[in-house]
């Protein structure tokens, strides 16, 4: 914690241009089978020890969870989904324990967060 309380200090208050926070989410699209996230405070998405990427799930209209096959490409987080189906809610390290994974190439981990598709 002390070290990205010191990345804070040195980005808002010495002005230094450097990546203080985690990957934050900018958009959410689904086209069809996959669903886009694309995010800020990054210059290379990854995960920690270049495991397989964890820690997503969706909403479907039903308001069952589906837990997609989850990739980064493009420094996009790009969501698989079985069947062609309506998705509205998409949900990062949502559970009380998550072994979620997402970190920008500081080793800054991506915050929990849930968003609403329209």
């Amino acid at each position: 914690m002390a070290e990205r309380l010191t990345l804070l200090a040195l980005k808002n208050t010495y002005h230094q241009n450097i990546i203080a926070q985690g990957p934050e989410v900018t958009k959410v699209v689904q086209n069809g089978e996959n669903i886009t996230i694309d995010f800020k405070n990054w210059e290379k998405l990854q995960t920690r020890n270049n495991e397989q990427l964890t820690g997503f799930e969706v909403m479907n209209e039903k308001g069952e969870i589906i837990s997609p096959k989850a990739e980064i490409k493009n420094n996009q987080v790009i969501l698989h989904l079985d069947k062609n189906e309506k998705i509205i809610k998409v949900l990062y390290a949502y559970k009380p324990f998550t072994r979620a994974n997402l970190e920008n190439e500081t080793g800054l981990p991506a915050s929990t967060f849930s968003i609403d598709l329209k």
